[in-house]
């Protein structure tokens, strides 16, 4: 038997990369057994909303899956499809769902956001990591803040290894960025997100799982047997994945109601009931009428 913990974690730099960066936990972690051997499924929705300590509601995009073992010859695994499907195989796993706080990235101004990330830890560092090519005077900045600004068009390249292993690929989690082998581009007056994952190759006769092909099957939920949507092994199928996300947004809300004044508590719970409700019935409705 084997023991998943899922948790659901924002990365927020809001460019200070070195001077307060945050992973905020947004939704409860959960903590599923699996016999070996076996395979986890679980999917990420594409937007989570919350209440944070001022009981002002936040919302954050889904960027990537992070799964790493207990055991220290494994090797760690990303993954951008929110569908989720790993095989589990004798080890405790820990797979996080990294969220994008909405307000980052296109539309904040002329810029892109960066970061590295260590995929054996399933962790951002805060190794220095890139140079700014196209304009080598913005390169101490981009390594602090994680922020290169596009008044004029901008090349980024990665170092080939930091203190965490190897460069394995850039991510782009949004906006209008381009990649070629270690080199980023931005358009000028561009914005986006970008990760760089780097990743050391575990000893010898440790379990090799290459970041980019970790799944092995292919699941169907019964909604989509029987032509009513939902979700896949290969992603989501409509019409049900507005609703899912409706039933998600609900769930949070109750979650985060804990956290909000106490003299407030009651009518986020209820708005949170109102809106698990109203997804349910929705749900529902499709399922009566689905042939």
């Amino acid at each position: 038997m084997s023991l998943v913990t899922t948790h659901y974690r924002t990365w927020a730099t809001r460019h200070r990369r070195r001077a307060g960066a945050t992973a905020v936990e947004i939704a409860p972690a959960t903590t599923t057994t699996v016999t070996n051997p076996g395979i986890y499924q679980t999917v990420a929705f594409p937007t989570i909303s919350w209440f944070d300590g001022n009981g002002q509601i936040q919302s954050a995009n889904f960027a990537f899956w992070s799964v790493t073992g207990t055991s220290a010859s494994l090797q760690g695994i990303v993954a951008t499809d929110p569908q989720l499907s790993i095989n589990v195989a004798g080890d405790n796993l820990t797979a996080v769902a990294w969220y994008i706080p909405v307000g980052t990235g296109p539309g904040t101004g002329s810029g892109i956001d960066i970061d590295a990330f260590d995929v054996n830890a399933g962790e951002f560092v805060l190794d220095d990591f890139v140079n700014v090519t196209s304009d080598p005077s913005l390169t101490t900045a981009a390594n602090w803040d994680g922020f290169v600004p596009t008044t004029s068009a901008q090349t980024v390249e990665a170092f080939a290894s930091i203190s965490v292993g190897p460069f394995i690929v850039w991510d782009i989690v949004m906006g209008g960025l381009s990649k070629s082998a270690r080199n980023l581009s931005a358009p000028a007056n561009s914005g986006g997100v970008a990760f760089a994952f780097y990743q050391k190759q575990p000893p010898s006769g440790g379990i090799k799982v290459p970041h980019d092909r970790y799944r092995e099957s292919v699941w169907v939920s019964h909604g989509v047997m029987v032509d009513g949507g939902g979700p896949t092994g290969g992603g989501p199928v409509g019409p049900w994945d507005p609703l899912f996300g409706e039933l998600m947004a609900g769930l949070n809300l109750a979650y985060s109601a804990r956290m909000v004044d106490k003299e407030l508590r009651v009518g986020v719970l209820e708005i949170a009931a109102k809106q698990v409700l109203q997804s349910a019935e929705k749900m529902a409705r499709n399922i009566k009428t689905t042939k």
